[in-house]
C-alpha cells in the first residue's frame, strides 16, 4: 500500500512541477498586432510583470484559467502586475471577432485581448497547447510558463509572482 501512495505522490508532484517551470529567462517576443478587445495590449517596459495568457472561448481548460487570471488582475494591480490575454482560435466560430467579442463580454475579462486570429503570435512565443500562460518582467524577460489549468499549481504561481513583484520593488 505504502509504495502505491509514494507512487501517487509523485505523479501529482510532477503534474504540479509541469504546471508551473521557470522560464529559462529568453526575451518575450513582441506581439503581432491585431483587433484589441478592452484596451491595448501593454509593452513590458511600462510594468513591473505582466501575465500573457494564450486561450481561446471553446477550451474547457482554459475557461476555468479566466477566473483566475481575474482574481491575480485584483489582487495585484496596485503592485504592478497587468494580465493581458491573446486568444488564438481553434474552431471556425473561434475566428469570428464579434464571436470573440461576445465572449469576451459574456465571459467577463476586463483585461486587454488580443485577437490572434492567424495565429501569429502562437507560433513567435512557441506555444502548443490551450492555456499556456508566461510572466514576463519589466526588461521583457519571460520569467516564468505554464500550461493547462492552474488550479492545482495555484499557491506556486502566486508565490512567483509576489517574488517578482518583491524584485521589481513592489
Amino acid at each position: 500500500m505504502r509504495p502505491t501512495l509514494f507512487i501517487l505522490a509523485a505523479i501529482a508532484a510532477a503534474a504540479v512541477f509541469a504546471a508551473f517551470r521557470p522560464a529559462s529567462a529568453a526575451p518575450a517576443p513582441k506581439f503581432v498586432s491585431g483587433p484589441e478587445i478592452n484596451g491595448k495590449a501593454t509593452a513590458f517596459d511600462r510594468q513591473p510583470l505582466t501575465l500573457v495568457s494564450f486561450w481561446t472561448f471553446g477550451c474547457s481548460n482554459c475557461r476555468v484559467n479566466l477566473p483566475i487570471y481575474a482574481q491575480w488582475q485584483d489582487k495585484y494591480r496596485a503592485r504592478g502586475l497587468k494580465v493581458v490575454s491573446v486568444h488564438t482560435p481553434e474552431l471556425a466560430s473561434e475566428r469570428d471577432l464579434n464571436n470573440v467579442k461576445a465572449e469576451v463580454k459574456k465571459l467577463g475579462i476586463t483585461y486587454p485581448v488580443l485577437v490572434d486570429t492567424q495565429m501569429k503570435n502562437w507560433k513567435a512565443w512557441g506555444v502548443q497547447y490551450w492555456p499556456t500562460y508566461f510572466l514576463v518582467d519589466r526588461q521583457g524577460v519571460i520569467r516564468a510558463k505554464g500550461e493547462g489549468e492552474i488550479h492545482e499549481s495555484k499557491a506556486e504561481w502566486e508565490a512567483k509572482i509576489d517574488s517578482l513583484l518583491k524584485e521589481a520593488g513592489r
